[in-house]
């Protein structure tokens, strides 16, 4: 049996009590607000048919063992069961069993809705999570309120370039940022530790408006404004936005600008991740900005010539493989400037586009995938894949080198999203140097195959 902790915190309508099950509320607003909080684990996961107004659904259950309780369970209550019920027509076929928390490895903070018969169940707009591990500083703020050891005070975490999903390291917060809480006679500043975390307290009860400094760093966002009661907290994360670039020149062999190449920035790790993309403008220039800190290579064609960038592979500083590149490291100021790339000629290429239109004539924008045939038959799926790009008449297009074969398919769509083990193959598209269209009418087999049930909904105007 795999064992979780976590603080559950469930949400209820009572009188005397606001409604907060969808709304976003920080964990200062649940303490004083929420009728039931205890900490818990989570020891059984199943799938169960719940009669709902619009019919019987299949719903995850979760039994949960009451560890510490703080507030609105009886002392006699030693587990607890959640119902997670989907939207109609949105059963767990959309996600496996022990995909959702608190099925992850991390502990969670949830909120739910008003028990009824006992347990609890919640649905889309009762649902929200926080990670909160056995030291977390989450909990230590639930456990000080219970013991009546809490004072006025904001407090919170300055992040790095953006909150991460799940655990986070050092690298994704900001050390020694300065804090500062404007109230309406006084300002109040504090420090942020190694992890992030800063604690302004001893304050009256105010408004304030909170934001966060730090060389090399700007705040993405205007301060929040937030009133802090007498003996009560405010708890904020704030993100802080790097300072640096990547910047330089595409040159053709002739020394003149290279217009329109795509450029790519890949992170230097195991998977050499492409983290953004920037195409060169009429000086031939390209820029990367307000990079997580670490270190990239810059290249052209780095996962080989296509169509999209019709150009052998080229990596920064001129080597024709990966191996051969030099890795280029960014902290929050970094300015480099001149990272420039000179590539050869450009490979011929035509614009193939495709539409897709439904039994009674509607056209529809759908997934349309385009990938080169290979000698021996089989799909070269680049790497990321070429995805034709819809343009507002509803076609999809795709950029071809002239002088070789491409498969176009049609990916199925289930539920919103991708499933590439039912793709149609619809057509190969020979070696030419004319750009071509290709109108493809759907038959209601085919519909009842690739969108089933979702027809009407994903139709567009």
């Amino acid at each position: 049996m795999r064992l979780l902790l976590f603080l559950l915190v469930l949400t209820g309508c009572a009188s005397g009590l606001q409604a907060t099950s969808c709304a976003y509320s920080t964990v200062c607003t649940r303490l004083d607000e929420l009728p039931v909080i205890f900490l818990g684990e989570f020891v059984e996961e199943r799938v169960e048919d719940v009669v709902r107004k619009w019919g019987t659904t299949r719903v995850r259950a979760y039994r949960v063992r009451v560890v510490e309780s703080f507030r609105g369970l009886d002392p006699d209550v030693s587990t607890v069961k959640i119902y997670w019920h989907d939207r109609p027509g949105e059963g767990v076929e959309r996600s496996p069993v022990g995909v959702y928390p608190p099925h992850s490895r991390d502990a969670h903070v949830f909120y739910l809705g008003s028990p009824r018969d006992g347990d609890f169940h919640t649905g889309r707009c009762g649902f929200a999570w926080t990670n909160v591990r056995k030291d977390s500083d989450e909990l230590e703020i639930v456990r000080e309120y219970f013991r009546g050891e809490s004072d006025t005070a904001i407090f919170g975490r300055v992040w790095a370039n953006g909150h991460p999903y799940g655990k986070f390291t050092q690298e994704d917060v900001v050390e020694g940022a300065v804090v500062t809480a404007q109230g309406s006679q006084e300002a109040f500043s504090g420090a942020t530790d190694s992890w992030g975390r800063f604690r302004i307290e001893g304050i009256p009860a105010d408004e304030y408006a909170l934001s966060a400094s730090a060389a090399d760093w700007t705040m993405d966002e205007a301060p929040p404004i937030f009133r802090v009661n007498e003996s009560g907290c405010a708890h904020y994360g704030i993100n802080l936005i790097p300072n640096n670039e990547i910047s330089g020149t595409v040159l053709g062999m002739d020394g003149e600008p290279e217009v329109g190449v795509n450029v790519s920035l890949l992170e230097a790790g195991p998977d050499y991740e492409e983290r953004q993309r920037s195409k060169t403008d009429k000086q031939g220039r390209f820029r990367f900005k307000e990079l997580d800190l670490g270190s990239y290579y810059v290249a052209v064609s780095p996962y080989g010539i296509s169509g999209r960038t019709p150009y052998d592979p080229v990596f920064y500083p001129q080597a024709a493989e990966l191996t051969s590149a030099t890795p280029l490291h960014v902290d929050a100021g970094t300015r480099l400037v001149a990272t420039d790339l000179t590539v050869g000629g450009r490979k011929s290429t035509r614009t193939v586009s495709v539409s897709i239109v439904m039994p009674d004539g509607e056209l529809i924008e759908k997934t349309i995938w385009c990938a080169e045939v290979l000698p021996d038959g089989s799909d070269a799926r680049a790497n990321p894949p070429e995805i034709g790009r819809g343009r507002r008449d509803l076609t999809q297009t795709c950029e071809m080198l002239t002088d070789r074969s491409y498969r176009i398919g049609f990916r199925r769509l289930q539920d919103g999203t991708a499933a590439e083990a039912e793709d149609a193959r619809l057509i190969i598209v020979p070696p030419g140097g004319r750009s071509l269209a290709y109108k493809f009418q759907l038959t209601e087999a085919a519909v009842a195959r690739y969108l089933p049930g979702h027809e009407p909904a994903r139709r567009l105007p």
